[in-house]
């Protein structure tokens, strides 16, 4: 059941925001049901472990204000980092060991999102997330041109101005972004004493922010890398000690737009399908995403306790192989 003090917050979230619309159709479709049960129950395991964090979420970030209006993007980036907080805190079962927004770098202002203890290993957790409106605005603006679009996740030919302008270049440069800057909100690891990890939350294009990391072409994280300094030196990441890629970005536009009634911006053409599973999936939840790891050079030992699997959804680890396996570094988009 959906508490009450929910419905009251919600009421003061912008009026295009779409969980005022999705509250409603909760009241007849256990699907949408169950997703607010779930996300009621993940503000309230963040508040036994910190009623500041808990507040942040339901006041501020889930909000995802942007003047008069609502902000999809900083609404489903609220959504990925309570996911991955939830799973941290439900795995780690000690809410005294939870910081939010901790401090690591000294005399630095930035910070990652939260630091917690699981089985005994002190994890530093940073969130980011994609940016699919703005994916989605680059793709529909390429239609209006043409019926056919090109896109490239891997930088295997120089591309004149013209030819970048009538295609969907790699988001490579954005998954730069994700890593330089949370290289900065961690202090580097010695000897296992800390685990520093950043979770990549994705569409169901996993392949793209994989690609960006370990192309043998070019991968972010490779010896190609395409990202050097004035010397022509490999910027590496050297206070990153595990990446995650997860699309649970995906996974909540799939659980919002699973109802009879269509929410234009989030997703379109996802069936109704209320009674598909003998359990709800839970998105607050990391183990019902699909979670892939890139390969780093770190002790397995120190990963096992993450809570990003269960025994039949197993993480498959990204290296340069799989990419040149079963990544496209071209694709086609079709109008129709």
């Amino acid at each position: 059941m959906i508490s009450d003090s929910l419905f009251r917050v919600v009421e003061d979230y912008p009026s295009d925001h779409p969980f005022h619309e999705l509250l409603l159709l909760s009241k007849k479709h256990k699907f949408t049901e169950a997703y607010f049960v779930f996300l009621d129950t993940a503000i309230k395991t963040v508040e036994a472990a910190s009623p500041k964090a808990a507040e942040d979420f339901l006041i501020h970030k889930l909000a995802a204000r942007h003047g008069d209006h609502y902000d999809q993007h900083a609404l489903f980036a609220a959504l990925c980092e309570l996911s991955v907080l939830n799973s941290f805190i439900v795995q780690s079962g000690d809410p005294e060991a939870f910081i939010y927004e901790p401090k690591p770098v000294k005399g630095s202002n930035k910070n990652p999102e939260f630091s917690t203890k699981v089985e005994g290993i002190t994890y530093f957790v940073e969130v980011k997330s994609m940016n699919y409106p703005i994916q989605r605005e680059k793709l529909e603006r390429q239609f209006e041109e043409r019926k056919v679009v090109r896109q490239y996740d891997a930088r295997i030919l120089p591309l004149t101005e013209e030819e970048k302008r009538e295609s969907i270049t790699s988001t490579d440069v954005k998954v730069k972004d994700f890593l330089v800057d949370a290289n900065k909100k961690f202090a580097k690891s010695n000897a296992g004493d800390y685990v520093n990890v950043l979770f990549i939350c994705w569409s169901d294009e996993t392949d793209q922010p994989a690609t960006a990391l370990k192309s043998h072409y070019h991968g972010l994280l490779t010896e190609k890398s395409w990202f050097r300094d004035q010397n022509g030196k490999v910027i590496t990441f050297e206070n990153i000690d595990a990446i995650f890629i997860s699309d649970v970005y995906y996974n909540h536009g799939v659980h919002m737009a699973t109802t009879d009634v269509p929410l234009p911006g989030i997703l379109t053409g996802v069936p109704y399908f209320e009674n598909a599973f003998p359990q709800m999936p839970n998105p607050f939840l990391l183990p019902f995403s699909r979670n892939v790891f890139v390969e780093m050079p770190i002790d397995p030992y120190l990963l096992y306790p993450l809570p990003i699997s269960t025994p039949d959804r197993p993480v498959e680890v990204i290296t340069e192989e799989f990419v040149r396996k079963y990544c496209p570094e071209i694709k086609f988009h079709s109008k129709y």
